[in-house]
């Protein structure tokens, strides 16, 4: 599994300390700052205490804190962005065999037998021992001081609220608006999508205190409710592919795949609760802006983003 699903432990994560009357660079760090804490204080549980949960928190600190850098990289020094963007990448990477082994232990427990659960939960210790030691190294604590010193010193003149307007302004216009479309979709455009969800969900959260009227919690649970859905078909496809995990004897392998099969809902079901969802995200307000949401006949075309890789 090369993508992993997001359980519902984002709640952890401290509100961003911003307000309506910053201006663009003191959102931006402010911004940085909640996702760099909230990734230190889980390095510090993964190299510790080995702890596997703390695996999944660097993970969302880290996509949070891409998704963050491609938000305001525009405003600030957008080549740097992109590198410290890129470095993140890579670190998030090197934490994903941990992560994607406890999504399965979690998935498989209670059907699986004692001795897959259990195989698999010796090669999850195994990753996260792998995962702590990456984190404890000199070259990433180097990265990660270069790019807290480096956001620091950025600044960018203008108002939030209207740069934060148009980001949710842009963020949404790049979901798609016609069920044909998704029906058409193949599962690479499908984990797109939800890169594109996880986006929207992610600056929703860093921008809503920006607007001190309007109500982002119910945008955020549809959000949430959709990105895990697309997660569920990502899991699902990743089964129907043939899902292997090295260092695990056939007959474990055979069984895995069989139970991940089994587990998940039908393809056509959940797109038909992707589409509903969708559809209610295009006719719900842009709380942001107080008016009324748009319909299919009147938003306008995604305009092209290559940022979806957060």
């Amino acid at each position: 599994m090369s993508d992993c699903r997001e359980p519902k432990t984002v709640e952890r994560i401290a509100p961003v300390a911003i307000s309506d009357g910053m201006n663009v660079g003191e959102g931006f760090r402010a911004i940085a700052r909640n996702c760099l804490d909230q990734l230190g204080t889980a390095m510090t549980l993964v190299t510790t205490e080995g702890d596997h949960e703390a695996i999944h928190q660097c993970r969302v600190a880290i996509s949070r804190l891409r998704i963050a850098l491609a938000l305001f990289g525009p405003a600030v020094d957008q080549a740097e962005a992109k590198r410290q963007r890129r470095r993140l990448r890579r670190l998030a990477h090197a934490l994903a065999p941990a992560r994607d082994l406890d999504v399965l232990i979690e998935r498989i427990a209670p059907e699986g037998s004692v001795q897959l659960v259990s195989h698999l939960a010796v090669l999850r210790d195994e990753e996260v021992s792998r995962a702590a030691a990456c984190l404890a190294r000199p070259d990433t604590i180097h990265t990660l001081t270069v790019l807290r010193a480096w956001l620091d010193k950025q600044e960018a003149a203008g108002a939030l609220e209207p740069f934060a307007a148009k980001a949710l302004d842009r963020y949404r216009k790049s979901l798609p608006r016609k069920r044909r479309r998704l029906r058409a979709m193949d599962d690479g455009e499908l984990h797109r999508l939800r890169l594109k969800v996880k986006r929207l969900r992610y600056a929703t959260g860093f921008l809503a205190p920006v607007f001190r009227n309007a109500d982002a919690a119910p945008h955020e649970h549809l959000l949430a409710r959709l990105q895990d859905k697309l997660g569920t078909l990502h899991d699902m496809a990743v089964a129907h592919s043939g899902v292997a995990v090295e260092d695990l004897a056939p007959e474990y392998n055979a069984e895995l795949r069989a139970l991940l099969t089994h587990k998940g809902a039908s393809r056509g079901k959940l797109l038909r609760s992707i589409s509903r969802l969708l559809k209610r995200h295009r006719h719900a307000p842009r709380w942001w802006r107080d008016e009324t949401g748009e319909t299919d006949g009147t938003s306008p075309p995604a305009s092209p983003d290559s940022s979806l890789s957060a």
